[in-house]
Parts: C-alpha cells; structure tokens; sequence
C-alpha cells in the first residue's frame, strides 16, 4: 500500500499503481491454489473496489518528546477480489467470505479531507485512469492474460454521494423521488437500478465554475455536482447496508415507543422516547446506540448492527419494552424480513434472487402500510 503524505503531488503518473498491485495480488493468490491449465485461459477475474474517509470528527493534540502530533484525516482506496473463473466457467477461485476485512487490500492512503473536491481529485488522478487501463488491457499472469470486470461497492452513503453526485437523492441506486418510493406501485415495479453516471454527466451541460449544477431543483434527480467515477455504482456495501437499515430500524422503535406510527419530523416526544430506549438497551443489553465515541465517530458499529438482526429476540425485548403489544407483532415482522434480506445481501452463497426481491416487494409493502 501507498502513503501519499503530499496531495499536491497526485498525478496520472504517481508512485501509487492499482494495475500493479491488483497484479501482484492476483499472483499471490494463485500461488496458494493448483495451477490453472493453459487452455483454460483467459480467465474472468471479479474486483469489488472503493473509498472510505477516517471521519471529520474532532481530535486534540498532544505533546510527546518536545513534538506536537494531531491526528489528521485521510481517504483509503482499496480492492477485494471476488469469483475468477476460466472459460469454461468453472471457479478458479471462489471466495467464500468476500465481506471479512481480511479480504480487504489496500492500494493508497491519502492524506486527504473527506470531501467533494479531494474525492474528485483522488478519482481524476489514480482511480480512473488506472480503471480505465486494467478494464480495457486485463492482467498479464505468469499462465496467461486475464480479463477484469471492477463493481465500485465498498463505500459508506457519504461516500456515494462524493462519487455519484447524488447528495439531494432519495436512493443512490435509482431515480426514484420521495412521493414515488412512498406509492405502493414503486416496489411493484421491481426496485429497478437506473441511477446510471452517463445519465449525470449529461445534465452538466452548463455548470458553474466551482461544477455545481445550475439546473432546475425538479429536473436534477437528486444530482448536486458532478460525478466523479468512469463507472455505475450498481451495488452496495454489506457492512454499511446493516448500519443504515439498523439506523432507520432504530427510528422506527424510537416512533414507535412515542406512539408515532406516521412518519413525521423529530419532536420532543420522540427524543424522549430515543433517550428511554436508548437507555434501555445500555442497562439490558449493554448496547451504547448513536453516542459519540471516544474514538470518533459514533459507537454504533457493524457489530451492534448485525447483533440486532441476528439475536433479534433479546435485542427486541430490550428495546421495545414500552411499546403496546400489536405494535411489537409489526416490528417483529419487520426484524425478521430485514434480517433475512440482510444476510442474504452478506452471503457467498447463490440465492434466488426471484424469491429475494418478492420478499423485498413484501417488506416494502408491509412497511407502507403500517409505517406511511
């Protein structure tokens, strides 16, 4: 992995190589599997790639040795590697946790901010262009070529928002508006993934000179400034779809113990009841849920989240004790949906994917009507 310590010094020809290192990777790991026939060449050879930022949160120096140090906060560009095949696609390599962390390899380390204009930078000067370049040429191997196919994934929900342009959106994967996604014909339509980054580009015809987009609120779909990738972002990270489907969850509860079964913006008696709950769950279940960390951030982490869809019964019965018992019946129902969905977006196994969306249609429509 690259530490780049000086931003200024990003260029297409920095010392930081994706090519390189996505090579040395993919090396590596056929030398621990049995060598592939050379007529089975060229192989098929999956990434998963994206960015994440340390966070902005305060920090405070501190004196050590007649020295003053600061933490300082820094974007990592990384990759995983998921299924190779050969061209009578049979697995090469199949990689059975593809979301365990070690499975994560690192590319670069830059010292920059998480924001709109680093992210922009970051991308114009290592990302695309290397993307560009093992897409279109592959990877030389030792048996033969191989061909590469990159789905941008790993990234939180600022993040995408960076990358697509799409801050003002409702969803990062579709166009659809708020009215939509709260009409019983939108989840019967399939969940269609049409957010597509040509379809961006286009509307930055005129912009102004910082790219902002000078367009209508109502003709933008969302979009606030010029997106940053050279491809779709069709997919999302596991381990953040369990952070924010646990954070929507957490509202629901918090609602619901406030009696408040219609969406509505936050209220005293709402923060009452997310104080309560929260409380609750830090006594009965030793959960410490949205408070700062000591760390930065917030403590709620992956942990915390899968926990509450995996032992959903003690989680419940800590959170929910205030709640009447009709209203636990709905929430029960929807755990138990989220759960199911949840773990088969965290799976390495082949799913249904027909009996996944009619589950997704199901969750969906169950949550509209008790939840509008």
């Amino acid at each position: 992995m690259e530490i780049v310590r000086d931003p200024e010094a990003l260029s297409i020809e920095t010392c930081v190589s994706y090519h390189s290192i996505l090579s040395l990777t993919i090396q590596r790991l056929f030398s621990t599997l049995d060598p592939v026939p050379d007529s089975h060449y060229p192989l098929k050879i999956k990434i998963s790639d994206g960015l994440d930022g340390s966070g902005c949160h305060q920090t405070y120096n501190q004196q050590s040795n007649n020295s003053v140090l600061s933490t300082k906060t820094f974007i990592l560009f990384g990759f995983k590697v998921m299924p190779i095949t050969d061209t009578l696609e049979n697995d090469v390599f199949y990689n059975s946790s593809p979301n365990s962390p070690f499975c994560f390899r690192p590319v670069a380390l830059i010292a920059l901010k998480e924001e709109y204009s680093n992210v922009k930078l970051i991308m114009n000067t290592i990302v695309n262009p290397q993307t560009d370049h093992i897409i279109q040429d592959g990877l030389s191997l030792i048996g033969g070529h191989a061909q590469v196919e990159i789905v941008r994934s790993l990234f939180d929900t600022k993040m995408a928002g960076l990358l697509d342009g799409a801050v003002g959106a409702s969803c990062h994967l579709c166009t659809a508006t708020d009215s939509q996604i709260k009409s019983l014909e939108w989840p019967r339509s399939g969940f269609p993934i049409n957010r597509l980054i040509s379809d961006a580009r286009q509307l930055f015809e005129v912009v102004d000179e910082e790219d902002y987009l000078k367009l209508p609120s109502n003709q933008r779909v969302g979009i606030t400034h010029q997106p940053t990738p050279n491809i779709d972002i069709i997919a999302a990270s596991p381990l953040h779809a369990y952070l924010c489907v646990f954070r929507w969850f957490m509202l629901l509860i918090y609602h619901f113990d406030a009696g408040q079964k219609v969406w509505a913006p936050s209220n005293s008696k709402v923060n009452s009841s997310m104080k309560r709950v929260r409380t609750i769950l830090q006594e009965r279940c030793n959960f410490s849920v949205d408070i700062p960390s000591s760390q930065g951030g917030t403590s709620t982490t992956g942990n915390i989240a899968r926990d509450c869809f995996l032992n959903k019964r003690d989680f419940l019965t800590g959170a929910t004790s205030s709640i009447n018992p009709s209203d636990k019946v709905s929430l029960e129902k929807i755990q138990t949906n989220l759960s199911v969905l949840l773990r088969l977006l965290n799976s390495g196994d082949l799913i249904n994917c027909d009996k996944m969306q009619e589950l997704c249609k199901e969750t969906y429509e169950f949550i509209l009507v008790e939840y509008p």
